[in-house]
């Protein structure tokens, strides 16, 4: 999640990225979701928003059956 939304926004992601740093499990991830969907939003299409969210939620979801 980190790099894709760095990649997108660049240093507009830094408050996001606090998020992140602060989650240890993947319920925590999991919740930043809707944030990182905006984010996304603000500088990349519908499209590819859409597979970096499922893939995300995919990560999430292995690392949480672990």
């Amino acid at each position: 999640m980190n790099e894709t939304i760095v990649d997108s926004l660049g240093i507009r992601a830094f408050l996001f990225t606090l998020k992140l740093e602060k989650c240890a499990t993947a319920t925590d991830l999991a919740t930043l979701m809707p944030d990182y969907t905006q984010a996304l939003l603000k500088k990349v299409d519908r499209e590819a928003v859409r597979a970096m969210v499922e893939r995300a939620r995919e990560l999430c979801a292995d690392a949480g059956a672990n």
